[in-house]
């Protein structure tokens, strides 16, 4: 596995086969699932009404204090079953996907600010004095490339041991302007891509490697946040993607 491998290895658009956008958030009080479980019943009921196709049924286990809400995408013969909503002791966390491995793509024609906004407005209607201190928009993202190892890419930018072979890794990057952070990782993975018969049976299992992305755009001060504020957290996190994170990932030092 050469350098020249990894010098080669440009990522597009076109290689993405997962998609998941989220959304986390920090408040105070913090709240306590395990006292406050009528309220998220409550709740529960009062994004059902409004986006049925978001907010499906209920999951709570005591014992992780933590109270989900789940959605199953259905396409093409298949089905996955996802945590839209999630309500921690941080704080709530809301999570869509746009792209999935088997499924294909999901939500593309729907606004996801805006359900975002608008089930936080419930959410703070149901737990009044509730307020947000931090909004991060991140984005879970597979990135294929085929039969060409992703493994060189990590190194390339690490460094080496004589005599040693990578074999694998990740790469956490921070950085921060006037009013965000920005955290990207990138790990390199082997994706299996399985051929199933119309009942699940497994035909072929191909190996194929990728890049798994998890972008992270979120506001630094942490202070109540008012919706102007939580929208220009996101605006930024838009204006980075995709251009501003391919261009990240696909940097290579130019030779002096």
């Amino acid at each position: 596995m050469g350098s020249d491998q990894a010098d080669s290895l440009t990522i597009t658009l076109d290689d993405l086969h997962q998609h998941v956008v989220r959304y986390g958030l920090d408040v105070f009080p913090p709240i306590d699932v395990r006292n406050e479980i009528t309220r998220a019943h409550d709740l529960f009921q009062n994004l059902q009404e409004q986006w049925p196709d978001f907010y499906q049924e209920i999951n709570f286990r005591p014992q992780s204090s933590e109270f989900r809400i789940l959605t199953t995408y259905s396409l093409d013969g298949g089905s996955a079953k996802v945590p839209t909503f999630s309500l921690t002791n941080r704080g709530p966390v809301f999570r869509f996907p746009l792209r999935l491995h088997d499924l294909g793509d999901l939500n593309q024609d729907k606004d996801l600010d805006q359900i975002l906004l608008g089930s936080l407005g419930l959410t703070r209607k149901t737990f009044p004095g509730l307020q947000i201190l931090r909004i991060g928009l991140v984005r879970e993202l597979v990135f294929g490339t085929g039969k060409t190892p992703s493994i060189p890419y990590i190194s390339s930018r690490v460094g080496s041991f004589p005599g040693a072979t990578p074999r694998g890794g990740n790469l956490l990057a921070l950085f921060h302007d006037s009013r965000c952070n920005i955290r990207v990782r990138v790990q390199s993975i082997e994706i299996h891509r399985r051929a199933r018969t119309p009942t699940r049976q497994v035909l072929s299992d191909e190996l194929e490697y990728g890049l798994q992305v998890e972008f992270d755009v979120n506001n630094i001060e942490m202070k109540p946040q008012s919706d102007t504020e939580l929208e220009t957290t996101l605006q930024r996190a838009h204006s980075l993607w995709p251009k501003g994170l391919l261009e990240y990932i696909n940097w290579s030092e130019t030779p002096s």
